[in-house]
């Protein structure tokens, strides 16, 4: 995945700023939700119940997480359900367009969460049952 290789280097820029990052895995949607995964607000508590193998690099500072997640390529279609088609909108990280755009083009669709001041975006490969995801704070 093209985007791993982004999560990987987002987790060691942020590493590399001194701010207080937090790294996991999460190998079932279950482990994820009992470590307050949700309930913290580092991703919506829409994905569907096969979502596993979680990896995530939050920054608490900066209130930005970066992660991939996996589930049956069945339940793709209760994800979309919760999600919108991503709309551009103002984004602290440079070249997200590009990425939005590679994946657009690669034959993947972008879609787009919000939750009071949060913004997800999910890079989702539906036929392999994964999602790549950014979050971010958006700040008035």
């Amino acid at each position: 995945m093209r985007g791993s290789t982004v999560i990987v280097l987002a987790a060691l820029a942020i590493g590399a700023l001194g701010c207080d990052d937090v790294s996991k895995r999460y190998a079932t949607l279950q482990d994820a939700k009992a470590d307050e995964f949700f309930s913290k607000g580092w991703l919506p508590d829409v994905l569907p119940p096969s979502s596993r193998d979680f990896r995530v690099a939050n920054n608490l500072d900066l209130n930005v997480s970066f992660g991939e997640f996996h589930f049956d390529p069945a339940d793709f279609r209760l994800l979309v359900s919760k999600l919108h088609p991503y709309a551009k909108s103002p984004c602290p990280f440079v070249n997200f367009d590009d990425k939005v755009k590679h994946s657009i083009e690669d034959g993947y669709p972008v879609y787009e969460f919000t939750q009071d001041d949060s913004k997800w975006v999910f890079f989702c490969k539906p036929d392999r049952g994964a999602c790549e995801y950014t979050m971010w704070v958006n700040r008035s």
